[in-house]
């Protein structure tokens, strides 16, 4: 009961989603910031993923609470015999109401553009980061990187804008729902399509 009293109470979510327009804008504007090589691919690489794998900010940044932030150990690449890696499985061994549930894999194959590609910018990231376990996202002293400073950089919801792109796209409820690891139907909240019908 006081769980529901206080959902019922929640102040309305005004937060826009980042659709992939969007999210082209935001990468395309690094350039114009004053970031030095290693900080411009690192947050590429944070907003492709967070995009592309319906990451909660909590899972690439540290707030205080950090059990839940994707380490090294959960990141596989899959080569074959190219350049850049074909795709990446992600594997979430704890998550926001993951209440002793099985992990969740997913799976996140190359694009194209590889400017764009998810898996090939991580790769990349990697690569100048080091194999060094710990926190994958990590200034070069092996600092994580904070919740402020990488919301210092967009204003947006990742989530909300994969979750509304997916739909948009035609892929089921029940899909959105497994990709972005919502364990109820919050995330019918993150669709903001108008053809979207909530029940």
């Amino acid at each position: 009961m006081l769980a529901g009293l206080r959902k019922s109470n929640m102040k309305p979510d005004f937060r826009r989603p980042i659709m992939k327009c969007i999210l082209h804008q935001l990468i395309n504007s690094l350039d114009l910031l004053h970031l030095s090589g290693y900080n411009r691919i690192m947050i590429k690489a944070m907003f492709l993923l967070a995009f592309h794998a319906f990451l909660r900010v909590g899972e690439i940044t540290c707030n205080g609470n950090s059990k839940n932030i994707l380490q090294m150990s959960n990141l596989q690449f899959f080569r074959r015999g190219m350049k850049y890696p074909s795709r990446l499985k992600i594997s979430f061994h704890t998550f926001k109401g993951h209440y002793n549930k099985a992990p969740i894999t997913l799976v996140l194959n190359s694009q194209l553009s590889e400017n764009l590609c998810p898996v090939v910018t991580l790769f990349q990231y990697i690569k100048e980061r080091g194999p060094a376990p710990g926190s994958i996202f990590r200034f070069p002293g092996g600092i994580t990187i904070s919740y402020r400073y990488f919301c210092s950089t967009r204003s947006h919801s990742f989530r909300i804008g994969a979750a509304s792109t997916a739909a948009e796209q035609g892929v089921s409820k029940t899909d959105i729902q497994a990709m972005g690891r919502w364990h109820s139907n919050a995330f019918k909240s993150y669709i903001r399509i108008p053809s979207f019908e909530v029940r």
